[in-house]
């Protein structure tokens, strides 16, 4: 399903059990060693992952604040995938199993990854609905990589041929670029 199906938002709001707020901001920080990929960089069909720590709501600009506050911390995920939600946990349990047990370990009831029914019931239990959809490409990320991957080459490319003067010698680096032989 993962690649036919259309960028889905999926929103996770699970509450951070009492006293481990600041664990998980420090677990997160350290999430992605520099020069290292975020875990869900392994699933194909993410386009784009967020973690963020939900603390206490404040007035904003003439909305009014809530009447009572709150009284845990929660974990907002937010997704852009190419898969169903159902899909999506499955994929997320099986490839980043270790990494998802080490954010959600510290949420109220998680079960874990080992049970992949058990992990997608506690997912879909916190999901909340998209209420706003932004559609950036209209690909999926996989040829969103590619693209950018071809690009890259199309600069190199280009760079290297306005260093050379000789027909012949640019037909040449053409022709390899390519694939083909001179």
């Amino acid at each position: 399903m993962t690649g036919h199906w259309p960028p889905t938002p999926i929103q996770v709001l699970a509450p951070i059990a009492l006293g481990q707020e600041g664990e998980l901001r420090l677990h997160l920080k350290n999430l992605v060693p520099e020069g290292e990929e975020s875990p869900f960089a392994s699933l194909d069909s993410v386009h784009m992952a967020r973690l963020v720590v939900v603390g206490q709501v404040k007035p904003y600009a003439g909305i009014r604040p809530p009447r009572r506050p709150l009284a845990l911390r929660y974990l907002l995920f937010s997704v852009v995938a190419n898969s169903t939600p159902d899909r999506f946990f499955e994929d997320l349990c099986g490839a980043c199993g270790p990494a998802v047990d080490g954010i959600w370990s510290f949420c109220v009831g998680y079960p874990g990854s080992g049970n992949k029914v058990d992990f997608g019931h506690y997912m879909r239990r916190h999901v909340l609905p998209a209420q706003q959809r932004f559609k950036a490409f209209d690909a999926t990320p996989g040829q969103v990589k590619a693209a950018l991957d071809l690009r890259e080459q199309h600069a190199k490319f280009a760079m290297t041929a306005q260093t050379i003067d000789d027909p012949a010698d640019l037909k040449r680096l053409f022709l390899e670029w390519a694939g083909e032989q001179p």
